[in-house]
């Protein structure tokens, strides 16, 4: 019984250089082609490389965590734009920032008034609103999880089919 351990980022960058490299079954077909009148002969080849279920579930999991992430940072960049706003007093009617307190509404809730009374944007008041660097802490941490449980469904250790022992 084989374990597999994550691969290390050489390992990635060798399977990337070389596909065969992760590969279960690598199959090359030749046919000869002849041409009657010219009398040549030609030999074509082709190869299918068919990638093992491990490297399978690796790129699932990369596919998954890259989204995962890819999410995360779009929220975390409204909400550290929303901080800022908040932080220069910007203008709530303003459409910009009118756009971005709409947007980033739903995603910040959870965590407002988290160090005192929810504040609301006004012109020229400057706020330090830490509770939007909580939840953006927080959605990172959420992400991390979710990456984790990606990698326990995905990157799950397989066992080799194992041959019975003549006794």
């Amino acid at each position: 019984m084989t374990t597999s351990t994550p691969p290390t980022p050489d390992a990635d960058a060798a399977a990337a250089a070389d596909p065969t490299v992760d590969a279960a079954r690598v199959i090359k077909e030749q046919h000869v082609v002849t041409d009657g009148q010219a009398h040549t002969t030609q030999i074509e080849e082709t190869t299918v490389i068919v990638p093992s279920a491990a490297a399978i579930e690796r790129r699932r999991f990369l596919r998954t965590r890259r989204t995962i992430y890819t999410i995360v940072n779009i929220i975390a960049i409204f909400i550290f734009i929303r901080f800022l706003l908040l932080l220069f007093g910007a203008d709530p009617l303003n459409g910009f920032a009118s756009f971005i307190y709409t947007i980033t509404f739903p995603f910040v809730l959870p965590f407002s008034g988290l160090f005192g009374a929810r504040t609301v944007p006004a012109l020229g008041v400057s706020v330090f609103e830490g509770s939007d660097l909580v939840a953006i802490a927080i959605y990172y941490l959420f992400a991390w999880i979710a990456t984790k449980v990606a990698q326990l469904i995905y990157m799950r250790t397989r066992s080799e089919p194992t041959e019975a022992r003549a006794a």
